[in-house]
C-alpha cells in the first residue's frame, strides 16, 4: 500500500529534510554573493535589497566557513550517514546569530570607556575590535603586542556602519599608525572610523595622494602623519602661507616645519598664519619637538592633554587665539619646557599644581584669560625671571608664594581682584624685580616706602587700586625707575617734589585723578628727564611755576580739570618735543600766546572751559596744515574766543 520512506526514514524525516535543503539553498547563495566581493574595490556592506538576515558577517582571521552538502548517496549505511552529519551540521550552523550585520562600535567600547557596558570580546587600549572582516577604518589586531595605550576619546564615538575596505594597503597603514599612537599612550582611534575627521583624511591622504607613499617600515611615516594631521584639523587650506604642504617631499621642506640633521621635526612656527580649528591629539607623536608656536591666529577648542608627550620642548607659544577649556595637567610633564605664552585666550579654570615640575621654566605668561584663585603654591618653587598672570579672575590678598621667587624680575597682577596691602617683604624677598605691574586691583593703604628704593626697579604701575596714604618724596629717589603710575587713586595728599636735583631718571608720571591738593612744587624741575607728566583731574592750585622751563624734554603735558589759573607761560616754546598739551578745564585767563606756533611735533592742544580772549593765533592755526601734525585744537570760541581752525569749540570733553 504504502510507500517506503525512503532510506527507511519515516514521512516527518523526509519533510524536515526536504525543508534543511531548501535553507542549504539559500545559504549557498549568500555565500557566493559574498565570495564575488573583490576586498580591494567594492565595499563590504549588505545589499540594501535584501534583508539584514540574509546577510553573513565574514569571521575574522580565517575565510568565511562554506557548508555544502552534496547529492545524497542512494545507497545503504554510508549515504544514511552523510545524511546524518550533515543535518547535525545545518542545525549547528544556523544556530548561530544570523539576524544583524549592523556593526554598533558602543558594542566594542570597554568597561573603562563606559562602565555600563558589560566586557565583551578580546580588549586593547580601552577599545573592542569587532569580530567582522577588517575594514579600512579598524585593526583587526592588537597594533603592537605587549602594550597597553591609553584611550582617551576627544567625542563621542560616531555612529558607524561598514565602511568600504581600502586595500590591503590601506590595513596596513592604519594597523602601523594606530599602534604606534598607541605605544605612546595617546591617540583617539574611534575618530578614524568617521571618514570626515581629520585622522581618516590624513591616512587617506597618505595611502592615495601622497606621492613619497612611505612604506610602514619607514620611520617617519608616524611624523608625517602627525604633521599631516595638523593641516586637516587646523584648517590648512585657509592659511595664508602653506608652500609645499602636501607635496611628495619631505614634511621637513613644508613651510613652518623645521627638522634636525636626521630629518625629525624640532619646530612648528605658522603663527599670523590665519591657523584655525583645533590642535589634534597627534600633535604629541612629535616627540622631538622643541618648539610650538602658533601664536596670533584663530585656533579654539582645547589644548590636548598630548602635549605632555612633547618632553623636548622648550618653547610653547599659542597666545592671541581663541582657546577654551583648562590648561591640562599633562603641561607638568615639558620639563624641558622654558617659556610657556597662553596668554589673550579664553583658558578657565585653576592654574594645575603640576606646573611645579617645570623647574627649567623662566617665562610663564597667562594674561587676558578667564583663570580663578587658588594658584597653587607649587608655582612658589619655580625659578621664574618673568610672571605675567593679569588680565584673570584671581582673587584674595596678594599672592605670597610670590615672595618665594627671589629671582623674579618682572610681576604682572593687574586686572584682578586682589585686595589688602602690599607686603612690605617684597622688596627684601624679590629684590631683582625691574617691573611690577599691580594696577586695577582693590590694593589698599599705603605701598611700602621700600619699594621705591629698590634698585633694579624701572617701572612700577600701582594705578586704579584704593591706596590712601601721603605720597613722600621718596617716589623719587628710586635709582633705576623710569616709569611710575599711581593714577585714580583716593590718595588725598599734596604733591611732593623732589629733594636734589639731577638725581632722578624718571621718564614717566602720572598721578591723574588721585585727589591731590595744593599747588605744583617749584621742586618738580628736579625732574629734568622727565618726558610725560600727568597730573590730570586733580585739585592743584596757583600757577605754573616758572621752574618748570627746564624741563625741555616733557613731550607729554596734561593738566586738564584743575583750579589752575594765570596766563599759560611763555616758556612753554621751549617745550620743542610736545606732542600733547592739555590745558582744558581751569581757570587760564588772558590771550593765547602765539609762540605756541613753533611746536611743530605739536598733535593736539586742548583750551576750551577756561577764560581765554581774543583770535587763536595765525601760527597756531598754521600748524594744522597738512604737513604739520596738529590734529586736534579746542577752544571756547563759541563764547570768547576766535578761531577759524579749531576742530571743537564747544562740549569738546573728553580729549582722546
Amino acid at each position: 500500500g504504502n510507500a517506503r520512506p525512503e532510506f527507511g526514514l519515516s514521512a516527518q524525516v523526509q519533510d524536515k529534510s526536504r525543508t534543511i535543503k531548501t535553507k542549504k539553498a539559500m545559504r549557498d547563495q549568500n555565500f557566493n554573493d559574498i565570495e564575488s566581493i573583490e576586498d580591494d574595490d567594492v565595499p563590504f556592506q549588505s545589499d540594501p535589497t535584501r534583508p539584514p538576515s540574509n546577510t553573513l558577517p565574514p569571521s575574522i582571521g580565517r575565510p568565511p566557513v562554506r557548508s555544502y552538502l552534496g547529492p545524497v548517496p542512494l545507497v545503504g549505511l554510508c549515504g544514511f550517514c552523510v545524511l546524518i552529519a550533515s543535518v547535525i551540521g545545518i542545525v549547528i550552523l544556523f544556530g548561530m546569530d544570523l539576524e544583524s550585520d549592523a556593526f554598533d562600535i558602543s558594542s566594542y567600547i570597554s568597561p573603562q570607556s563606559n562602565p555600563n557596558e558589560e566586557s565583551r570580546g578580546r580588549g586593547f587600549g580601552g577599545i573592542r575590535f569587532p569580530t567582522a572582516a577588517p575594514t579600512g577604518d579598524y585593526p583587526t589586531q592588537s597594533p603592537t603586542d605587549g602594550v597597553k595605550p591609553v584611550y582617551v576619546p576627544t567625542t563621542a564615538p560616531p555612529s558607524v556602519s561598514f565602511l568600504p575596505t581600502r586595500g590591503d594597503r590601506y590595513r596596513e597603514v592604519w594597523i602601523d599608525i594606530t599602534g604606534r599612537l598607541s605605544g605612546l599612550s595617546m591617540g583617539d582611534v574611534i575618530s578614524f572610523s568617521d571618514v570626515s575627521s581629520p585622522q581618516s583624511q590624513a591616512i587617506s591622504w597618505i595611502v592615495y595622494d601622497d606621492p613619497a607613499q612611505l612604506s610602514v617600515e619607514n620611520v617617519n611615516l608616524l611624523q608625517r602623519f602627525a604633521v599631516v594631521s595638523l593641516w586637516f584639523s587646523m584648517d590648512g587650506s585657509n592659511w595664508n602661507t602653506a608652500d609645499s604642504w602636501l607635496t611628495g617631499g619631505s614634511e621637513c621642506s613644508w613651510t613652518g616645519v623645521t627638522c634636525n640633521d636626521a630629518n625629525v621635526v624640532t619646530v612648528i612656527d605658522l603663527n599670523q598664519n590665519n591657523v584655525g580649528g583645533t590642535i589634534p591629539l597627534e600633535i604629541g607623536a612629535l616627540s622631538s619637538l622643541e618648539a610650538l608656536k602658533l601664536h596670533r591666529n584663530e585656533i579654539s577648542g582645547n589644548i590636548p592633554a598630548t602635549i605632555g608627550n612633547l618632553k623636548s620642548l622648550s618653547t610653547i607659544e599659542l597666545w592671541k587665539n581663541r582657546i577654551k577649556g583648562t590648561i591640562p595637567a599633562s603641561i607638568g610633564m615639558l620639563t624641558s619646557l622654558f617659556t610657556m605664552y597662553l596668554d589673550n585666550n579664553e583658558l578657565t579654570g585653576v592654574i594645575p599644581s603640576e606646573i611645579g615640575n617645570l623647574f627649567n621654566l623662566y617665562d610663564l605668561c597667562l594674561n587676558d584669560n578667564m583663570l580663578k584663585s587658588p594658584i597653587p603654591t607649587q608655582l612658589g618653587t619655580l625659578n621664574l625671571r618673568r610672571l605675567w598672570i593679569s588680565g584673570n579672575r584671581f582673587t584674595g590678598s596678594f599672592p605670597s608664594l610670590i615672595l618665594s621667587m627671589p629671582s623674579l624680575e618682572v610681576l604682572y597682577l593687574y586686572d584682578n581682584g586682589y585686595t589688602g596691602t602690599i607686603p612690605e617683604t617684597i622688596a627684601t624677598n624679590v629684590p631683582y624685580l625691574q617691573d611690577i605691574r599691580l594696577s586695577q586691583n582693590k590694593f589698599t593703604g599705603c605701598p611700602p616706602a621700600t619699594l621705591f628704593l629698590m634698585p633694579e626697579l624701572v617701572t612700577l604701575y600701582l594705578d586704579e587700586n584704593l591706596l590712601t596714604c601721603d605720597v613722600l618724596p621718596n617716589i623719587y629717589d628710586a635709582p633705576a625707575l623710569k616709569d611710575l603710575q599711581m593714577y585714580h587713586n583716593p590718595l588725598g595728599t599734596a604733591l611732593p617734589g623732589p629733594r636734589i636735583a639731577g638725581t632722578s631718571v624718571l621718564q614717566v608720571l602720572k598721578l591723574g585723578n588721585a585727589e591731590l591738593k595744593g599747588s605744583i612744587p617749584t621742586t618738580i624741575s628736579y625732574l629734568r628727564n622727565l618726558e610725560v607728566l600727568d597730573l590730570e583731574m586733580n585739585q592743584l592750585t596757583g600757577t605754573l611755576p616758572v621752574e618748570m622751563s627746564y624741563m625741555t624734554r616733557l613731550s607729554i603735558l596734561i593738566l586738564n580739570n584743575n583750579e589752575l589759573q594765570g596766563q599759560l607761560p611763555r616758556y612753554l616754546d621751549f617745550f620743542t618735543f610736545l606732542i600733547k598739551l592739555h590745558v582744558h578745564g581751569n581757570r587760564f585767563t588772558g590771550t593765547v600766546n602765539s609762540k605756541l606756533g613753533k611746536l611743530s611735533n605739536l598733535k593736539q592742544l586742548s583750551l576750551h572751559e577756561n577764560s581765554f580772549t581774543g583770535d587763536i593765533p595765525a601760527a597756531i592755526c598754521a600748524l594744522k596744515v597738512p604737513e604739520q601734525n596738529l590734529a586736534v585744537l579746542t577752544s571756547d570760541c563759541m563764547t570768547d574766543v576766535t578761531c577759524p581752525c579749531c576742530t571743537c569749540c564747544e562740549n569738546c570733553s573728553p580729549i582722546p
